[in-house]
């Protein structure tokens, strides 16, 4: 009997399961020492495969993979990144939250994290886009600065370059925005261009961005978006809704047919420029 007893022992001594973190998590706070270095929509999703992929906002940036010792031990591997090169978290898992700890150059490290089932939205995810000036605004109408004519428009690009248009100029140049708060950075092409950061607090209809540079001090340039345009389509190809839906920024849509396998979609938008896509039909499976 006596036997029996030490082998369970040994077994669950033996057999004991680590917490489980697969699923998607997003980093609700980050202490480093004395400071919150919390980043903006920091998320993970760690799969039961052992694989995991994490990124900020909408855009994915690490792939990896995960594993998690007897004693709760977390050890992650980016892929296409630098070795980490300060050892394990501690990990403790409780419902919907997760903790990690441990010691990086002699600092307290601890990562707080929530479950969520969707990915977090960013201020980068909603800059994006096309923008009007409210005519509100205490701006001047050079660089970075929108001023309030009709014809005037901020563009920010997915690629992280910005297109400012008015009435009878264009500048452009490339955009950073901060990883750990909501600030955007101005770097012109021009090369008599100023560098100029603003806070911005944006959100899917409204942008308002606030000058924290010293060139811009205390200038506040408000804008709306410009929302999705009526379009004409002949209605044999009302079924051309992803065009539609990843193309917000143009005014004006013509559809035609060259044959029954052929589709041709003449674009204006909004910078006077004239877009041609052709589409031919194929059988791919």
């Amino acid at each position: 009997m006596r036997s029996i007893v030490l082998i369970y022992c040994f077994f669950l001594m033996t057999t004991s399961f680590a917490q489980d973190i697969t699923g998607l998590w997003e980093v609700s706070s980050v202490a480093v020492g004395e400071e919150t270095m919390t980043p903006v929509a920091k998320w993970f999703r760690f799969n039961e495969d052992n694989t995991y992929t994490s990124g900020n906002g909408w855009v994915q940036n690490t792939i990896g993979t995960w594993k998690m010792d007897r004693d709760n031990q977390f050890t992650a591997t980016n892929t296409y990144g630098p070795a980490d090169e300060y050892g394990a978290f501690d990990v403790k898992v409780n419902e919907n939250e997760m903790v990690w700890k441990r010691s990086e150059d002699g600092l307290k490290v601890i990562i707080y994290c929530k479950q969520i089932d969707k990915l977090p939205v960013s201020p980068t995810d909603l800059f994006i886009g096309l923008w009007k000036p409210n005519g509100e605004g205490t701006g001047a109408e050079t660089g970075t600065r929108t001023g309030t004519d009709e014809g005037n428009s901020l563009f920010i690009r997915w690629d992280r370059i910005y297109v400012n248009r008015e009435s009878d100029a264009r500048y452009t140049g490339y955009w950073h925005i901060n990883g750990h708060k909501p600030e955007v950075t101005f770097l012109p092409h021009d090369e008599g261009g100023t560098t100029e950061t603003w806070e911005i607090d944006v959100d899917d209809q409204k942008l308002i961005m606030i000058g924290i540079s010293k060139s811009n001090e205390d200038l506040t340039n408000p804008f709306h978006e410009v929302p999705n345009f009526n379009f004409t389509q002949s209605p044999q190809v009302a079924k051309v809704e992803t065009v539609i839906v990843i193309c917000p920024l143009f005014k004006h849509w013509t559809f035609s047919y060259g044959h029954k396998n052929f589709l041709q979609i003449q674009i204006d938008d909004y910078f006077r420029n004239r877009i041609n896509f052709a589409f031919t039909k194929h059988n791919l499976i």
